[in-house]
C-alpha cells in the first residue's frame, strides 16, 4: 500500500495497490477493478453486473446476517454520502471498472466494510437482476435516439476488438445482447449467476484491484488498520500474494481498423433524429508523458474554445450546432467531431 506523503505508520501486509491523501471533511474510496482477465464473451455481461452492484443482496460480514435489497439501498443511502459504479476515470482507462463510495471521514471504517461486502459476498438474486436488465432494455430505446451516444457506440465498434469493455457495453451491442439476456434469466437464471459468478472471479482478484482513498485520513490514528482487517490476510476476502497486473491501457485492444484508421468510412442511418453526427478519427500521439502532449493540448484548447475558431466558422456559420478536436492519448487517437449537423449542410 502506498500514500501521498511519509507517515510513521507500519506498512501492513495486504495484497492491494493504495493511495491515501487530500485535505477534505469526506473520504472517497474508488475501487478499480481490471476486466482484462474476463473473457471476451462475457464482457457484455458486465454491464448488468455494474448495473446492479448496489442493488443486490448482501451477506454483511459484519452484521452477521443476509441483508435483502431494500436494507442494502437503505443502508447505503443512510450511511453514504454518494456511491457509484462506472468504467475508468474522465473518459480513461475504460477497461477498468470503477466501484466508488463518498462517506464523511467518520464512517471511513463503514466504507471499507461495505465495499468489501459488495464485493465478494453479493447474491446474484434473480428476481433483482431481472429487474436491472428491464431497466436496461428500456433505456435502449432513449439511448438509440440519441445521436451522441450512437456514434461512440459506432466508433468503439470500429476501433476497438470484442476485447473493448467500453464496445461490449456499447448501446449497439447491448440492442442485441440485453433482449437475449432478458429472457435467459427468465429461462435459466442459475445459468446467468454463474456466468456473473465467473465475472466476479476476474475482477475481485487481488492482482487485479487498486484502491484510491481521497481525503484526510492520514489524520486518523490508524487509517490502513480497516484494510488490513477487512482486506488483509486475518479476512476471508484474502487471496495469496500475487503480482499487480499492468494496468490495463485500451491501445491494447484496438481492432484493425484501431491500428491503422484510413480508408474505412461507415454512414449509420438514424430516422430518430433531425440532425447528424460526425467522427473523425486518425493516429495521434500515444502516452500520457509524450514530449508533444503539452504543444497539442494547447493547440486543441484554442481550437475549441469559445467564440474561437471552430465556433465562428462551423457553428456562427450556421453549419452545425458545434464541433471539437479531441486528443485521446491512451489508445493514440486525434478526432474530429460535429454534432447536430445541418442536413442540408452536411
Amino acid at each position: 500500500m502506498t500514500y501521498g506523503h511519509t507517515s510513521p505508520m507500519t506498512q501492513l501486509n495486504c495484497p492491494y495497490n493504495s493511495n491515501f491523501d487530500v485535505q477534505s471533511d469526506f473520504v472517497t474510496i474508488h475501487a478499480y477493478l481490471s476486466a482484462s482477465e474476463v473473457p471476451d464473451e462475457l464482457k457484455p455481461y458486465l454491464s448488468l453486473y455494474m448495473a446492479s452492484f448496489f442493488s443486490l443482496p448482501v451477506e454483511s460480514k459484519l452484521l452477521g446476517r443476509t441483508l435483502n435489497h431494500e436494507e442494502v439501498v437503505n443502508g447505503l443511502d443512510d450511511e453514504t454520502v454518494n456511491y457509484d459504479s462506472n468504467l475508468g476515470l474522465d473518459g480513461f482507462f475504460s477497461q477498468m471498472l470503477r466501484i466508488s463510495i463518498k462517506v464523511e471521514t467518520t464512517k471511513y471504517d463503514r466504507a471499507i466494510q461495505w465495499l468489501n461486502d459488495l464485493m465478494y459476498r453479493s447474491i446474484f438474486d434473480k428476481e433483482r437482476l431481472a429487474v436491472t436488465a428491464a431497466k436496461i432494455q428500456q433505456s435502449l430505446p432513449e439511448s438509440k435516439r440519441d445521436g451522441n451516444t450512437v456514434l461512440g457506440a459506432l466508433s468503439d465498434s470500429l476501433l476497438f476488438s470484442e476485447s473493448s469493455v467500453s464496445r461490449a457495453g456499447g448501446v449497439l451491442e447491448q440492442i442485441d445482447f440485453n433482449p437475449r439476456l432478458v429472457e435467459d434469466l427468465k429461462s435459466d437464471p442459475e445459468r446467468i449467476a454463474s456466468i456473473l459468478e465467473q465475472v466476479r472471479q476476474c475482477l475481485v482478484s487481488p492482482s487485479a484491484m487498486r484502491f484510491a482513498v481521497i481525503g484526510n485520513v492520514l489524520s486518523l490514528p490508524q487509517p490502513k488498520a480497516p484494510w488490513a482487517k477487512t482486506f488483509g490476510k486475518s479476512s476471508t476476502s484474502f487471496v495469496q500474494d500475487v503480482k499487480l497486473q499492468p494496468v490495463p491501457f485500451i491501445s491494447n485492444v484496438l481492432s484493425q481498423t484501431g491500428r491503422e484508421p484510413s480508408r474505412k468510412a461507415v454512414v449509420l442511418t438514424l430516422p430518430s433524429i433531425e440532425s447528424a453526427y460526425t467522427r473523425i478519427t486518425t493516429r495521434g500521439i500515444q502516452g500520457f508523458d509524450h514530449p508533444a502532449y503539452p504543444t497539442l493540448r494547447v493547440t486543441l484548447e484554442v481550437l475549441n474554445a469559445t467564440e474561437g475558431f471552430l465556433w465562428r466558422f462551423i457553428r456562427g456559420a450556421g453549419l452545425a450546432y458545434g464541433a471539437y478536436a479531441g486528443l485521446d492519448v491512451e489508445a493514440g487517437f486525434l478526432t474530429f467531431s460535429t454534432y447536430r449537423v445541418c442536413t442540408s449542410s452536411s
